[in-house]
């Protein structure tokens, strides 16, 4: 993806909610299936996690996010915090 597109993503995104949340059970089948739907419908998603999901995984959020790309065939448009932005073609 070129940074013209990225900024574009994240402009369209900073008007989005979060509208999926990765809490205690971290990344589950069912989760991941959520994103994949979302994505599928919208093709731009929002996802927060919890500071505890990374950590019981030892993982920085920076290698969480990269994760949950990668398990739902996204791209990682953006990572503030603990809320991505996910983007699939």
């Amino acid at each position: 993806m070129d940074a013209k597109r990225k900024k574009e993503l994240k402009n369209q995104a900073r008007t989005l909610s979060a509208v999926i949340a990765i809490g205690k059970q971290g990344i589950t089948d069912n989760v991941i299936l959520q994103i994949k739907n979302y994505l599928q419908a919208h093709k731009l998603c929002k996802v927060k996690f919890s500071k505890d999901v990374a950590d019981e995984m030892n993982l920085s959020k920076k290698e969480f996010s990269k994760l949950i790309a990668e398990k739902t065939s996204a791209e990682l448009v953006n990572q503030i915090g603990f809320i991505i932005v996910l983007w699939k073609r």
